[in-house]
């Protein structure tokens, strides 16, 4: 039987083809909260596939290097929405609290592969307007 997390990694490797991507040494994400994206477990084999154990790690030669994941969202970011909508409607709205709560978890999750990584993660968050990447 193959475990959840497994089968989501074989599906997710197999759909998107995750190991030609991890040439290229920043992985960006475009997500924002809603409908649970990031999901965990793609995150999970995201991590897995640079940090993790040698049957999880890609056969790329750069997978071992340090990198960085850009996301286009972060948790300041909408609790910047939260505060605009609040003012604006007179109370918070419910979809962007679930967002915050999504974006939260997933960055205390980040945080945490980042400590453990012996500085080869670095994380990087939009935190102004989702749509301009400041290099």
């Amino acid at each position: 039987m193959v475990s959840p997390v497994s089968g989501i990694y074989a599906k997710v490797r197999q759909k998107f083809h995750l190991s030609p991507l991890f040439k290229f040494p920043e992985p960006a994400l475009c997500a924002n909260g809603e409908h649970e994206n990031p999901d965990m477990r793609v995150l999970e084999v995201l991590l897995d596939s640079r940090l993790g154990s040698a049957e999880h790690i890609s056969p790329n030669p750069q997978a071992r290097e340090p990198f960085t994941i850009w996301f286009n969202c972060s948790t300041a970011y909408l609790e910047k929405q939260q505060a605009a909508h609040t003012a604006k409607k007179g109370a918070p709205s419910d979809k962007l609290a679930k967002c915050i709560a999504q974006f939260t978890a997933i960055e205390q999750k980040l945080a945490d592969a980042k400590q453990a990584s012996n500085g080869r993660l670095k994380l990087k968050y939009l935190k102004v307007s989702p749509l301009v990447l400041d290099v």
